[in-house]
């Protein structure tokens, strides 16, 4: 609890030292003198005991520093009695997780310069967080002049150069997929709808994620490889566990030339759907035209079929192939006609055409079926 143990130790020598040589001093001047000296000596000592008084929170730690040197270990939480004089607090360390924000934009603050990220098809300021953990307090302290403008300028370079292998597009629908490891190595992030994510090196070979462990990669050849940045981070002594990229801020400019692509392709796909829509229905048209022709085909050749047939019949009856044909025109003809009353250019009407024709039809029958009665067998 007393820190350092050596300037307590030469303290309380002293203190007691003094104390004695004044207290002797004071005897012989009677008592009340050596009472308020043994008062006041005891006050003074209480003082100083609340003047070194200090507490350390849960999750810190101090680095002190006695005469301008590092004692050698750094004070843990609790109550610690943390010698006044010629005594240096260098560092209070918060041993938490902790979020830093990582500055990708046009505007330059504190700790990083200016400038926005270079996506593929444009450039646009990025926000990220980086998750990171201080390991080592002496370390975080000594190894560097200021720690976190260190972490900030080496994950800034090692996104902005990650991110200039995708599009806009392509960093916000993979950004899931961007672990430490993979952002810190370089590797590409692939994903296909439908499949699994896939991840590249620069060489094209195929890697993956050591399992549990998102800053440690696997290659092809199963050798394991960690970040040569993350490496250099840890000998500060903090370690990177996670890096988020939170959005992509997009200028009116940028968004306005997106809506205008996005427009764009909604009008081709509408002309590409309009487009199949005729060539469907043209196809439909199309199909419908030629099975009716094929339907107007069969029918024809059926006719011909049927007409074949009736001029075999009647020729067997004895007439001619022109009296055959001509009765079977006008047969025809009186199909057509039915029962309708219609002026022909011969002579009346289509009934009484009708009927003359009928009655040639009927005869004919007549004849033909008492040839098929008379006629041998087989013949």
């Amino acid at each position: 609890m007393f820190t350092p143990i050596k300037a307590w130790i030469g303290f309380f020598i002293l203190y007691l030292g003094i104390g004695t040589i004044l207290f002797f001093l004071t005897k012989t001047s009677g008592s009340v003198y050596v009472v308020s000296f043994s008062v006041v000596w005891a006050i003074l000592l209480l003082v100083f005991i609340i003047w070194s008084w200090n507490v350390i929170t849960h999750q810190h730690q101090w680095i002190i520093e006695f005469f301008g040197k590092y004692t050698g270990e750094p004070l843990h939480p609790g109550l610690k009695f943390i010698f006044p004089l010629f005594t240096t607090l260098r560092s209070n360390n918060y041993m938490g997780e902790q979020i830093m924000e990582l500055y990708l934009d046009e505007k330059e603050n504190d700790l990083m310069g200016g400038g926005v990220v270079d996506f593929k098809d444009a450039s646009a300021p990025v926000e990220a967080k980086a998750f990171i953990q201080i390991k080592n307090s002496a370390l975080a302290t000594y190894e560097i002049s200021n720690v976190f403008k260190g972490i900030e300028e080496r994950l800034d370079s090692a996104l902005r150069a990650f991110l200039a292998n995708y599009t806009i597009d392509e960093a916000g629908s993979l950004k899931t997929y961007f672990k430490v490891g993979i952002i810190l190595n370089g590797i590409l992030v692939e994903k296909k709808e439908g499949q699994p994510v896939c991840y590249r090196d620069v060489n094209g070979e195929e890697v993956s994620l050591k399992p549990g462990n998102d800053s440690t990669i696997i290659l092809s050849d199963g050798t394991e490889k960690k970040p040569a940045v993350l490496k250099e981070i840890e000998k500060w002594g903090v370690t990177v566990n996670t890096i988020v990229i939170t959005d992509v801020i997009l200028s009116n400019e940028i968004r306005t030339q997106r809506r205008k692509v996005l427009e764009e392709d909604q009008k081709a796909q509408a002309a590409k759907f309009t487009k199949q829509a005729i060539i469907t229905a043209s196809e439909g048209a199309l199909q419908v035209a030629k099975n009716k022709a094929d339907g107007e085909e069969y029918a024809f050749d059926q006719r011909g079929r049927g007409m074949r047939k009736q001029l075999k019949n009647v020729s067997k009856a004895g007439l001619s192939g022109k009296e055959a044909s001509d009765h079977i025109t006008k047969t025809k003809l009186y199909e057509n006609i039915g029962d309708k009353a219609v002026i022909l250019e011969t002579s009346g009407t289509a009934v009484g055409q009708g009927a003359h024709i009928g009655a040639g039809a009927a005869a004919i029958s007549s004849v033909v079926n008492n040839q098929n009665q008379t006629s041998p067998s087989g013949s």
